[in-house]
């Protein structure tokens, strides 16, 4: 089993936990050391691949409102804990997506012999083992759940991305929709909804992670 980590998150949590309790950069650097090492042994191995989210991402070149909700500063010392994250366990930046993608296509390159650490329900639209990274649980999700979940989202979007999905269609509506056809017919059921082709395809665009790409290449498994 390989861990597959979400290290997004880490500077995010911890920085804004440290400003409420006045922690120094040692301290932070101490609790990402912590959490690091929990969520790895919390998958029962030593393996890992941690990957950071970088520039260019390709959402935004396709639609510039993607992501432009978040209007919050960044947390004291978020940047300096994401070098530390590339530095002291070689965390992998992914420029041109984002780091749920590289999450999504390692799992299928590791034949889900992997668990994906993450709290952030995008990563739900991928089969195979979860470990909830706050929570400290595994579990698992199955290929007919995954999908389920991906249409879902192509029907709700998703508002902390800025991705607007259907007006009035929200996830107890998503699920009839979704759970009243055939499960072979759930995407045309989807694209139906929509009043534009194009409006449709942006949004699967937007909301589904890259599982293949050729041109991935899956970095070198670490060891803690």
């Amino acid at each position: 089993m390989v861990s597959l980590i979400d290290a997004d998150i880490l500077p995010y949590s911890v920085c804004f936990k440290g400003m409420k309790e006045g922690w120094s950069y040692d301290k932070l650097k101490e609790v990402i050391d912590e959490w690091f090492i929990a969520i790895v042994t919390g998958c029962n191995t030593t393996q890992y691949i941690a990957y950071l989210s970088g520039d260019n991402n390709f959402r935004s070149r396709i639609y510039p409102e993607y992501k432009a909700n978040r209007k919050q500063p960044k947390p004291d010392y978020f940047y300096e804990l994401r070098r530390y994250l590339r530095e002291r366990w070689k965390c992998v930046t992914i420029d041109g997506a984002e780091a749920d993608d590289a999450l999504a296509m390692s799992q299928v390159k590791l034949d889900f012999m992997s668990a994906i650490c993450s709290t952030d329900k995008d990563l739900k639209q991928i089969p195979g083992y979860h470990y909830n990274i706050k929570e400290h649980y595994l579990s698992t999700i199955g290929i007919e759940e995954a999908y389920r979940n991906l249409w879902m989202q192509v029907l709700t979007g998703d508002s902390t991305d800025n991705i607007k999905g259907i007006s009035r269609i929200g996830p107890k509506k998503a699920a009839e929709i979704v759970d009243n056809v055939l499960f072979t017919t759930v995407p045309e059921a989807v694209r139906r909804m929509y009043n534009d082709d194009d409006e449709f395809i942006l949004n699967y665009r937007l909301v589904s992670l890259i599982q293949e790409n050729s041109n991935f290449h899956l970095p070198k498994i670490r060891e803690l």
